[in-house]
């Protein structure tokens, strides 16, 4: 995600539709990035791992009252990462949402235990949940692995739908249905598929529902800011210059002397700089200047050459 967030923000950009939730496994995030790790628009709640790979997110339309789900969020392991939270909408309700990931060749057992925790809590709930991620297990197999034939029977004893029911990764040899979205109110009304992007080795898995279609979106956003004009720069300088600092270096503790420096500059950078509130507008489109309407139709070709490569496999075409 670190190393990708200005492409995804892009491709989200060129997409038509506004997704209420994203949900990213992988992220790669830490306590220490993830404050940057922002998508203009929502809010974020990240589970990390705090090491090389791993990680989950979920960005939450920022009009949307939502709540995290600890209760559930507790029984993540290193074999099941996982973060989930209950959205409640007057348009559509409530829902839970999560995002999961099963590392590859992680202990089976372990994640089987996380992952049944989980449903026993929501399976009892009447609300409608949905559960997105990367669970490194190849639906399309269910017929020839024991393992993978045993999940696919404990989601239906669940009455748990799969949504994707079509390969999800590519290699040079062959496709695997490692990723998906799982529900327990599938809707024929309801549109879920893949989306085309080079992104990642991963295909983005999408699910759309009739009443989260709809969703109104605010024109307006209230953004906090502190004003930073050159002449407030020159004026919180002569504050802090014609400020006695002279005690400080009187006092003994240096904790203290500490505490009362950053008290007394944050008094006078209130002062100088005080917080303040403006309302902008939103674009459906992305208001970056070098979003440009080439670079759309750019990525857009690009995209549409990524999907004949798949279909065919022609190494030719990655380099059109």
């Amino acid at each position: 995600l670190t190393k990708h967030l200005t492409e995804l923000s892009t491709y989200l950009n060129c997409l038509n539709h506004k997704f209420t939730i994203i949900a990213i496994s992988e992220t790669w995030a830490t306590d220490i990035n993830e404050s940057l790790l922002i998508i203009p628009g929502y809010n974020c709640i990240l589970k990390n791992r705090n090491s090389r790979g791993g990680g989950v997110a979920l960005y939450i339309l920022d009009s949307l009252n939502y709540h995290e789900r600890k209760d559930l969020n507790a029984h993540a392991n290193a074999n099941f990462e996982c973060i989930f939270l209950e959205i409640n909408n007057a348009q559509f309700g409530t829902k839970i949402v999560g995002a999961v990931y099963r590392p590859p060749n992680s202990n089976w057992d372990s994640f089987t235990t996380g992952f049944n925790a989980v449903l026993k809590i929501i399976s009892k709930s009447k609300s409608e949940f949905l559960i997105a991620g990367d669970y490194n297990i190849d639906l399309l197999k269910h017929n020839c692995h024991e393992p993978t034939e045993a999940f696919l029977n404990n989601l239906n004893a669940h009455t748990i739908t799969p949504l994707i029911t079509r390969p999800t990764r590519f290699g040079s040899t062959s496709s695997t249905l490692i990723d998906n979205i799982f529900t327990n109110k599938p809707n024929d009304t309801s549109l879920s598929g893949l989306l085309i992007s080079d992104i990642s080795d991963h295909l983005p898995i999408f699910y759309i529902s009739r009443k989260s279609s709809r969703i109104n979106t605010p024109k307006f956003i209230t953004v906090n800011f502190r004003p930073n004009s050159e002449e407030k720069i020159n004026n919180l300088k002569n504050q802090l210059l014609n400020t006695d600092w002279s005690d400080l270096q009187e006092t003994e503790n240096a904790n203290d002397a500490y505490d009362t420096f950053i008290n007394r500059f944050t008094a006078i950078y209130n002062d100088v700089m005080p917080i303040m509130k403006k309302k902008i507008k939103l674009h459906s489109k992305s208001n970056k200047p070098w979003i440009t309407v080439g670079i759309v139709k750019s990525i857009n070709r690009k995209n549409a050459l990524y999907r004949n490569y798949l279909k065919s496999k022609n190494k030719a075409l990655l380099k059109i």
